[in-house]
């Protein structure tokens, strides 16, 4: 048997003899594979004991192939792996190295998912389920079958498209263990998906990192036994091969000089750049930059230390306020950026101090430039495309760094640190190499032939990486550029811990973070809480070994979650936002939503009931949008569920009685989790990819603070980022720069002021975050006219089934005005207030928005010449 290439594939339409086709049929297909939730998916699911259980996960398998794994959740079980190339009758599992067993498991791939014909093992009636699925799809994974010949270089032609981050090789007729290859561990080593052993020694890809056409391999058995049949899952996520994809690594001896210039004379403004790992995990402070003489007037030295970045002038330090190294061992990018007298620090482009300082930086008599200068050690760790532009400033709010090597623009005098010599450079004099620094093929950047995701197929969806631990309850933050939806993790530096596997389907969230474990086929553990997701990666929450021991180094594959940027946009009103009543089910979901829900609110309309509110990342604790209370989990409990593609919630107390209003992460909406420090001007990142026109914010931590609410029509639109509502009063507008900092948000991040109601120290808070989508949202204001005729009329471009108004000044009684459609338009109730919902013929409410038809509740909704604010949903 020769290699199976995608040409071996067998036909469309023939799915359950095999499944679909390869990446090649896919590319000529209608079918469209451009969005993260088209290409991978889990799903939740409890077996029926049928023989015709169909699993919709919206990914077009008949049409791509690909690639599924499983695993019973509540009961000990094997991981179950199958993919449409081999045939869905075999399967494989990685908590052994047993050969693939067949039996008919699965009967068909779908359009939309596959169905399961197995009435045991994976579809036992009443057990609980995880189904995770790729397609093959450029990109984002492969993948490939052949026979072993025992020859060392044979090269194994794979059609990803890209260079692999990750590849997972069984030999499936024999008793082999899986071997794994990870882009952080480097060719000459290997891990094993069924082992908890660390990372060894191989000889299983021929010491030859992948390429974007092929896997180069050795005589290993475990990958090449003569005559013997494999299947390997590659995954994207590989290094770029760009030619300035490149970075110079120093020991702490050595440094790189250039030669004195003018350009090195920063007189005005100026941005410096760079990327760095450091590998470092001493205390001493590490030189990374000079410009001039650091000794002398006007010198300065950029430096590293006590967890810091710091600048050095004229005896002066300055620490740039709260700014946090990243973990040791992990890319980061950096931006000194003056405008004017301010100098602004943005770490992976978040701003995170700054200081003011007009100096020259440099002087006249000396104007060298040093790269890991000389003061205390030398700096340890890679060093990639520092860029130097002068009378510039490049960035002046915070923004995603450059997934490419940087370019000189306008300005630039320096871009150096990404040649194959230590000395090359695309812009600046002559550059000297002191010591003995090297050229790494090592980068920030990944391969860009995976970016294929996304409306502009422009984008990335998967990423590997490694981190170093530090021991601590505070543990390091990952940097991915975007918030994962599924992650694989493993120690691969000592033996003795679990690979992990999380997905925020199932639940990463406060003190719920459900773990299983691939080489092991226990239940499970849905009790720790080691990782919090963020907007842009992930963060270690415990000083576990499993994932965060002292000097300890993991490797890590994650998938993107379907964000504003790379998540299938809604195409109505019902794929975003929905409404339904209880079923009083005690099986998620008690409330039905056709999607994930990622936020929802709770309450029974027709009696005085809480405002309850609770969201997909803050897990089983919840809040009150009518009360003041912190985060708890007493009202709520395991209830509580978020578990489902479908719905939410598990609770037989809810039936008809009482409503859920459900909304979905994506364009229009998203949610967001950090921890305050009490820093003004702190920017937060967001994934609604657009300007939020609506945020309401809350700690979960203080039950004396309530809800801070920011809309663009505050104070008629006129600087709206200078004032805040508040619930669950009833309050005006009010002007504070403490809440958002006098700064108006932007399509990538928000600002917070220091109010202990969005960023007190060491509280966790929550953030909700709506924008407008043609079509299907608006937030929006108007000025009332007193009229109660119809003749006063506000068309927000489609007929809405949720509005929520509020008045934000006069001196009249004015709550948050909630109507719907669920309910009825001649109802309404309020959103900070917990009273039950009365009649009133508000409203009417026509195919492009509402008008006002009644004196009723006037002063809330069209009170003449006063202001008020709305939110609409299709």
């Amino acid at each position: 048997m020769t290699n199976s290439y995608k040409k071996e594939y067998p036909f469309v339409g023939y799915a359950g003899f095999g499944g679909g086709a390869g990446a090649l049929s896919a590319k000529s297909s209608a079918v469209s594979t451009k969005y993260v939730d088209e290409v991978f998916s889990t799903v939740p699911y409890i077996g029926d004991g049928t023989n015709s259980h169909k699993i919709t996960n919206g990914i077009p398998l008949s049409t791509t192939g690909g690639f599924i794994w499983g695993k019973e959740r509540g009961n000990s079980g094997s991981h179950y792996q199958f993919d449409t190339v081999r045939g869905l009758d075999k399967r494989l599992k990685s908590n052994d190295n047993s050969a693939q067993e067949t039996d008919t498991f699965y009967s068909s791939v779908d359009s939309d998912g596959y169905t399961i014909e197995k009435t045991t093992s994976v579809n036992i009636s009443g057990n609980t389920y995880v189904s995770w699925t790729w397609a093959i799809k450029e990109g984002l994974m492969d993948i490939v079958t052949w026979t072993g010949n025992a020859t060392g270089g044979r090269q194994l032609a794979h059609n990803l498209g890209s260079v692999p981050g990750m590849v997972i090789v069984k030999e499936t007729g024999g008793t082999q263990d899986w071997t794994v290859y990870h882009r952080a561990s480097g060719p000459e080593y290997k891990l094993k998906l069924n082992s908890m052993n660390a990372q060894g020694s191989t000889s299983s890809w021929n010491s030859v990192v992948p390429t974007s056409t092929y896997i180069e391999l050795g005589s290993n058995s475990a990958v090449n036994g003569s005559g013997q049949e494999y299947v390997a899952y590659i995954f994207a996520g590989g290094e770029s091969t760009a030619a300035t994809a490149r970075s110079v690594v120093f020991d702490g001896n050595d440094y790189l000089s250039l030669a004195a210039s003018d350009d090195f004379h920063l007189t005005g403004d100026f941005t410096l750049e760079w990327w760095c790992k450091r590998t470092s995990t001493g205390t001493s402070p590490e030189g990374i930059f000079e410009i001039g003489n650091y000794n002398t007037s006007g010198g300065v030295l950029i430096y590293t230390y006590q967890s810091k970045l710091w600048v050095y002038q004229d005896g002066t330090d300055n620490d740039f306020g709260a700014t946090a190294l990243p973990p040791v061992n992990q890319w980061c990018h950096y931006a000194i950026v003056r405008s004017g007298s301010t100098n602004t620090i943005y770490l992976n482009g978040v701003a995170k101090g700054n200081f003011t300082n007009s100096n020259d930086w440099g002087s006249s008599t000396n104007k060298t430039f040093r790269v890991a200068s000389n003061y205390g050690t030398n700096f340890i760790g890679n060093i990639s495309n520092v860029r130097l532009v002068k009378g510039t400033a490049v960035y002046t709010s915070s923004f995603r760094p450059s997934t490419e090597p940087l370019t000189s623009i306008t300005n630039t005098v320096l871009l150096c640190c990404n040649n194959s010599s230590t000395t090359g450079k695309t812009t600046g004099g002559t550059i000297t190499a002191n010591g003995d620094p090297t050229a790494s093929t090592d980068s920030p950047f990944d391969d860009t032939a995976a970016f294929k995701f996304g409306a502009d197929e422009n984008k990335n969806i998967t990423k590997c990486g490694s981190y170093i631990g530090n021991g601590s309850a505070t543990g390091p933050e990952v940097y991915l550029g975007w918030e994962p939806q599924f992650i694989i993790l493993k120690q691969s530096s000592a033996s003795g811990n679990q690979w992990r596997m999380y997905d925020s389907m199932r639940g990463i969230t406060t003190g719920n973070d459900a773990e299983l474990y691939p080489s092991s086929n226990g239940e499970e553990d849905p009790d720790n809480e080691f990782l919090e997701l963020t907007p842009t990666g992930f963060k270690l929450k415990t000083s576990d070994s499993a994932v965060n021991g002292n000097t300890a180094t993991y490797i890590y594959y994650c998938v993107r979650r379907p964000d504003a940027i790379v998540g299938k946009p809604a195409t109505t009103g019902t794929s975003a936002f929905t409404m339904d009543v209880g079923n009083a089910s005690s099986t998620i979901p008690t409330f039905d939503s056709g999607f994930p829900v990622d936020f929802a609110m709770m309450r029974n309309p027709a009696s005085a009931d809480p405002n309850f509110i609770g969201a997909r990342l803050t897990g089983t604790s919840g809040n009150k949008f009518n009360a003041s209370p912190p985060e708890s989990s007493s009202d709520f409990g395991s209830q509580w569920a978020w578990d489902s593609n479908a719905g939410w919630c598990a609770n037989t107390n809810y039936s008809t009685g009482t409503q859920s209003w459900m909304w979905k992460r994506g364009q229009g909406f998203d949610t967001v989790t950090w921890m305050g420090n009490g820093v003004a001007g702190r920017e937060i990142p967001h994934s609604l990819n657009a300007v939020p026109k609506m945020m309401i914010v809350k700690t979960r931590t203080d039950g004396s603070i309530g809800w801070a609410v920011y809309h663009v029509g505050l104070n008629g639109g006129s600087n709206p980022e200078q004032y805040y509502l508040q619930m669950p009063g009833n309050d005006n507008a009010a002007n504070s720069n403490t809440r958002w900092n006098d700064t108006a948000p932007t399509s990538t991040y928000f600002t917070v002021g220091n109010s202990s109601r969005v960023n007190l120290n060491n509280s966790n808070y929550l953030a909700l975050l709506f924008g407008d989508v043609t079509g299907i949202s608006k937030c929006g204001y108007y000025t009332g006219d007193g009229t109660s005729n119809g003749s006063h009329s506000i068309d927000v471009g489609f007929q809405p089934r949720f509005i929520i108004i509020k008045q934000n000044n006069g001196t009249n009684w004015k709550k948050y005005v909630v109507i719907d459609t669920l309910r009825g338009e001649d109802n309404i109730m309020y959103l900070n207030a917990d009273t039950a919902q009365s009649s009133s013929d508000l409203i009417d409410i026509s195919s492009t928005g509402w008008s006002f038809k009644s004196s009723d509740e006037l002063v809330n909704s069209n009170e003449n010449s006063n202001r008020y604010v709305y939110y609409a949903h299709a």
